[in-house]
């Protein structure tokens, strides 16, 4: 069993949730995700991991209710616990000092990206993120990204926050008033997580 230690609501139906699992928070790198099952009939759910704290043995996940496995998840609360954990997977972000990077994440997409962009800034790069939202009351880990940002660019699908429109068409319109001898050649690396759509479009 895996006691969740704290919950917190992030946005309408977005919560985050910090797990008591100290074997997979000693292990566990940046874009690297984790199994839980929450009762014995319960689903399968893959959640990539958005922090952990090593010291203390948790990590954290963000899920958005969207079914009935993650409904149940929802209704979760502090000092309840997950039957099942299994983890870390997958293959990690590849972390070093690539120079100037951009971090894109949209919705609950803003999740994955963050521990990405943290050890990106802890290794010497220029973080550049852009994050977006349907809405100023839908955007999520706002500070968080800003801590693990030099530099953070925020949309709204309603321009309720930030430039309207979205991350798609603000991280275009970056690229094209930070150009270098009109070669986008001071980038070195874009790392965009989010729904389908927008990474099609990025």
């Amino acid at each position: 069993m895996f006691k969740i230690v704290s919950k917190r609501e992030l946005a309408h139906d977005i919560a985050r949730f910090d797990i008591e699992a100290p074997l997979i928070a000693k292990k566990v790198l940046a874009g690297q995700f984790v199994i839980i099952k929450i009762h014995e009939d319960g689903e399968r759910i893959p959640l990539t991991v958005a922090a952990y704290d090593r010291k203390k043995g948790n990590i954290s996940l963000v899920a958005m209710r969207i079914g009935k496995s993650t409904a149940l998840l929802a209704g979760l609360k502090e000092g309840d616990s997950i039957l099942d954990l299994v983890g870390p997977l997958g293959n990690p972000s590849e972390i070093e000092d690539f120079g100037r990077v951009i971090c894109v994440g949209g919705g609950v997409g803003i999740a994955p990206v963050l521990p990405i962009a943290r050890e990106l800034k802890a290794a010497g790069n220029y973080v550049i993120s852009i994050i977006g939202a349907k809405t100023k009351d839908m955007l999520i880990l706002e500070d968080e990204m800003k801590a693990a940002s030099d530099e953070l660019h925020i949309c709204t699908d309603d321009g309720s926050l930030g430039y309207k429109g979205f991350v798609s068409g603000l991280l275009e319109d970056y690229l094209e008033k930070n150009l270098i001898d009109n070669k986008k050649t001071n980038i070195a690396r874009c790392t965009a997580i989010g729904p389908a759509i927008m990474m099609a479009s990025v």
